[in-house]
C-alpha cells in the first residue's frame, strides 16, 4: 500500500483532538493573516472550539498558549493538510 502524503483538514482536526485526549506532542505548520509561516514544534493540545474552528496549543516549555485557526494548518506531524 502507498505511504500517505496528505490527509483532509477534518483528519487533521481529529488528530489533534486525539492529541489533546491522549496528551500527546504534535508538530504543526500554519500561516499568520500577513502570509508568514509559523512552526509550533513539540506543542500540546490544550483545547478545542470545533464550532469557532481553532485549536489552543501550549508550548510544554514555558507554558505559553497559541490559538491557531484551523483553517491556516498546512501541515501536522509531517502530513500536507489539503480542504
Amino acid at each position: 500500500m502507498a505511504k500517505r502524503k496528505a490527509i483532509h483538514i477534518n483528519e487533521a482536526r481529529r488528530l489533534l483532538d486525539h492529541a489533546r485526549i491522549d496528551a500527546d506532542t504534535v508538530d504543526v505548520s500554519c500561516w499568520r493573516s500577513t502570509g508568514e509561516i509559523i512552526e509550533y514544534r513539540g506543542w500540546r493540545v490544550k483545547g478545542v472550539n470545533w464550532r469557532g474552528g481553532w485549536h489552543r496549543l501550549q508550548n510544554p516549555l514555558n507554558g505559553e498558549v497559541r490559538a491557531v485557526r484551523d483553517i491556516t494548518i498546512f501541515k501536522i506531524n509531517g502530513f500536507a493538510v489539503y480542504l
